[in-house]
């Protein structure tokens, strides 16, 4: 996690043009996947990062894995019961804060077998 915060507070305070922020994003998500899987809590690992251009912004997404009973999954309100906490860092902490000053975010989550179960998105201006 220290290799997260030191990488997003060297690369994401820049603002520059979307081809070059694709590359300081090319950048962050290798360093990053250099520490996956990273575990989140018993039944959430993220197993992949990765770039993706936008009209906006570059989005830096963030791919998990959730080991649970798909039925489970399905019921999940990802936006509503699971985005306040990513929110709450992105908006306060100050790695969080570098990185939405740089990227857009996403978080997207699979089942182990693949099969997508969800996603939101973390901008800058849901910040309050």
């Amino acid at each position: 996690m220290k290799k997260f915060i030191f990488v997003l507070l060297v690369f994401s305070y820049s603002t520059l043009a979307n081809a070059s922020d694709m590359k300081i994003c090319k950048i962050v998500a290798e360093r990053l996947e250099e520490t996956l899987p990273i575990k989140v809590d018993r039944f959430t690992k993220v197993t992949k990062i990765l770039c993706v251009p936008s009209t906006n912004k570059v989005v830096l997404a963030y791919i998990h894995e959730i080991s649970a009973p798909i039925d489970i999954l399905k019921s999940i309100n990802f936006e509503r019961e699971i985005k306040p906490s990513s929110l709450n860092f992105f908006c306060t902490d100050p790695a969080g804060q570098a990185t939405l000053s740089a990227f857009d975010i996403t978080k997207r989550f699979y089942t182990e077998t693949g099969v997508y179960v969800g996603a939101y998105f973390v901008r800058k201006n849901e910040c309050r």
